[in-house]
């Protein structure tokens, strides 16, 4: 079951060394996207991979922080069908 996931927000930066700081404050962003394969058709249990991208604008410099996820999942409730 493949799904995209997307979010935007603000994202504060803040550096401090040896007695001097500097912060800043932009616009943010995340994209997802991923799939669950259940481990059987009426299974509860299902292995989830996802790719993620979380991007800001930060000190005159663009940040884009690429990661990769993977872990189980459970249904929970009454069963599909």
């Amino acid at each position: 079951m493949p799904y995209v996931l997307a979010g935007i927000g603000l994202a504060k930066t803040k550096l401090e060394a040896v007695g001097l700081s500097s912060s800043d404050t932009w616009a943010g962003y995340q994209l997802a996207g991923g799939c669950r394969f259940f481990f059987g058709e009426r299974s509860a249990a299902a292995l989830r991979i996802e790719l993620s991208i979380l991007g800001n604008d930060a000190f005159e410099h663009s940040y884009f922080h690429p990661s990769i996820a993977a872990g189980l999942t459970f249904r929970l409730g009454r069963e599909p069908g």
